[in-house]
């Protein structure tokens, strides 16, 4: 399988591309459209739950979306101006 997936690897020319990389990205894609890390790790077929946190990992942008849904997240905005997930616009007023 190795052989066949490295030549499709190849010619798509990518770099660093691994079945590992295929699973982690599998994984971290489930968790981040809100898949439960449970089924996630049904899933992914690990028997251990610390595993699927290891291989879970979220993007910083997804990170900083989920932050920007908190109901004080104009805070935030604040904090990092350069920050602009689709949807959000800059907030540029100050705490009074």
């Amino acid at each position: 399988m190795d052989v066949g997936f490295n030549s499709i690897v190849k010619k798509a020319g990518l770099k660093n591309v691994t079945l590992h990389t295929l699973r982690h990205t599998f994984a971290s894609q489930l968790v981040m459209v809100g898949v439960s890390l449970r089924y996630v790790q049904e899933l992914m077929g690990y028997q251990s739950f610390q595993t699927t946190l290891q291989y879970a990992h979220l993007s910083e942008d997804h990170v900083k979306s989920q932050v920007l849904r908190l109901p004080f997240a104009d805070g935030y905005r604040l904090l990092d101006p350069e920050f602009n997930a689709p949807g959000f616009e800059i907030v540029c007023d100050s705490f009074e």
